[in-house]
């Protein structure tokens, strides 16, 4: 999924949760909710990094890092994602 991620991500790195869900379910047999709770739980693990534009959330890989100006709410990663 982590590769995936970075093959469709922007420039910026960060790829919307709906993209991810449409592009792993056109793929494989892996459900929107599947495919939302493993992102989330990445998020927590650390290996993803989560920001939420309007109550969307957007990834990206926490290998990228740093914040991106460009999107609201900045970005979390592990248990700081906890209270959003």
């Amino acid at each position: 999924m982590l590769a995936g991620l970075q093959r469709h991500a922007g420039p910026n790195g960060w790829i919307a949760s709906g993209d991810l869900q449409r592009i792993v379910a056109e793929k494989t047999s892996y459900g929107p909710q599947n495919v939302g709770r493993r992102l989330r739980e990445l998020a927590e693990e650390g290996k993803l990094d989560v920001t939420y534009v309007r109550n969307h959330a957007h990834y990206r890989s926490a290998q990228i890092g740093g914040r991106n100006s460009a999107l609201e709410g900045g970005a979390c990663s592990g248990q700081s994602c906890a209270s959003r």
